[in-house]
């Protein structure tokens, strides 16, 4: 029999192509200027959580996490991309930012830690930060899963009154929390950070190094579903009461929820593919998340296009012909490999 260690997982190979999808959808909005956009950029905010969830539980389902290969492998991803927009990146920070060199210095900083460098880069760091911070601690304070979930969901409560309920904090005390608005429109926000990593990086962490499968929730696969369609129905309530209040609609009380239990489905489901196409769907989904910035920025520069349905299709479309090109190219020249 197949242990856990070594057994593959097609259903999330083949769910990270479609969250890398989902991405794109949230940063080209195919239906802008439509009810249904807020909502729709709502559920596609399912993308990044899970990414997070599934880093983490093929991480630590290791017999021997090896935190120092895994920064490595992360790290060297953010630089080769960073050299590669390099100029994006100083224009960025040190011609668009016109203030002086020291704070120019510091907000590259503070962008660093908290947010992007250059475009969709928050996730990497946020994911080497996040792993580092988790397994730091369990190592030099001892703590169980228990104890830091209870740190995670502290950080995820910061994430929450920066993001999804930013305004119903304001309403109760409104002027007397300057700070707190200067912290979120200026310093740094929470729910695009490994603030908001560390929960789903412990989800991912419990899950793998637990017997989950014999957690009565999870025994039956017709309670599971049930459970993710009331979750799915609570949170899109939640989203849709919370719309005057969200700052930024990136983290709600609903969504690890939804995020567990989704990942729960797709480790009991197994799907019949072909290794190599597993594979191929693997690299995708990180060269599709990496690149349709840049594809997105240059069709509304060279062909003046908006976010709209016209975006979102021809930003996945190229997206995909470039990853597919990458890739192809990589088999001969060994260094494209790490460039996902």
């Amino acid at each position: 029999m197949e242990t856990n260690a070594k057994k593959i997982y097609n259903s999330i190979d083949l769910a990270k192509f479609i969250a890398a999808i989902l991405v794109v959808a949230i940063h080209t909005q195919p239906f802008k200027g439509t009810d249904y956009d807020y909502y729709f950029t709502c559920f596609c905010r399912l993308a990044v959580p899970f990414f997070f969830v599934a880093s983490s539980y093929f991480f630590f389902r290791r017999p021997s996490p090896d935190v120092k290969k895994y920064t490595k492998r992360l790290g060297t991803l953010y630089l080769m991309w960073f050299i590669l927009e390099l100029p994006i990146v100083y224009k960025r920070f040190f011609v668009d930012f016109d203030h002086s060199l020291p704070l120019q210095i510091l907000n590259f900083f503070k962008e660093l830690v908290f947010n992007n460098t250059w475009w969709a880069s928050w996730y990497i760091m946020a994911s080497i930060l996040s792993v580092n911070i988790i397994v730091f601690i369990q190592r030099r304070y001892r703590l169980d899963n228990k104890s830091l979930l209870i740190i995670a969901v502290g950080g995820y409560f910061l994430s929450l009154i920066s993001s999804g309920y930013y305004g119903v904090l304001d309403s109760f005390f409104n002027e007397r929390l300057q700070f707190y608005h200067k912290a979120f429109s200026w310093c740094f926000h929470p729910a695009n950070s490994f603030i908001v990593a560390l929960i789903y990086v412990m989800i991912g962490k419990i899950l793998s190094e637990s017997e989950w499968q014999k957690w009565s929730a999870f025994k039956r696969e017709s309670v599971v579903i049930v459970l993710l369609v009331v979750c799915l129905c609570a949170g899109m309530a939640e989203v849709h009461l919370l719309k005057w209040s969200a700052y930024i609609n990136d983290a709600f009380v609903f969504l690890p929820f939804v995020t567990i239990i989704g990942f729960v489905i797709l480790l009991k489901t197994d799907i019949k593919i072909k290794p190599s196409i597993a594979l191929w769907l693997r690299n995708l989904s990180i060269l599709i998340y990496i690149l349709h910035p840049l594809c997105q920025f240059g069709n509304s520069q060279l062909l003046a296009l908006k976010n709209g349905d016209v975006m979102f299709a021809l930003t996945v479309v190229e997206s995909i012909l470039c990853a597919t090109l990458i890739i192809l190219m990589s088999r001969r020249i060994d260094v494209l490999k790490r460039l996902y």
